[in-house]
């Protein structure tokens, strides 16, 4: 089965294109950051705390 004849097919290229991206960037509350780290000096540290202080609930993984 090819992936254009596949209905459980993942279309990669609607998920790469700016304008969607942008779209669930600006509405989207809810942010799970997988490896989030309580270590001040991880970057998943900093990226949870960012998004925090900006109003996203974040769910770690």
């Amino acid at each position: 089965m090819t992936p254009s004849t596949n209905p459980a097919a993942f279309d990669l290229a609607r998920y790469q294109d700016p304008l969607t991206i942008q779209r669930v960037l600006h509405t989207a509350k809810t942010v799970a950051v997988v490896g989030l780290s309580k270590n001040e000096l991880r970057a998943s540290h900093f990226v949870g705390y960012y998004l925090k202080r900006h109003g996203y609930r974040v769910i770690p993984v």
